[in-house]
């Protein structure tokens, strides 16, 4: 995962999705790889699908504050 937010970090979204698509593969209830691949997502204009990943990551962490306020960007963009 951490791999993927570098690459995420520095532009390389379609990458770094692969990678968040890893760590959630190899640990399915891991709020944090839900959250980043959401906000990958969300920085490609693709909305539905990145709240799709950022509810993944609040039903595992209900009290995840970025996912969370990840969640009301995208309402708002819906």
């Amino acid at each position: 995962m951490n791999k993927g937010i570098s690459l995420a970090n520095l532009g390389y979204i379609q990458e770094a999705l692969r990678y968040f698509d890893k760590a959630i593969e190899l640990n399915p209830n891991l709020a944090q790889a839900w959250y980043n691949k959401g906000l990958a997502l969300f920085s490609l204009g693709k909305i539905n699908e990145s709240l799709s990943c950022v509810n993944s990551a609040l039903r595992i962490n209900p009290k995840y504050e970025n996912a969370g306020k990840l969640k009301e960007k995208c309402v708002e963009q819906a």
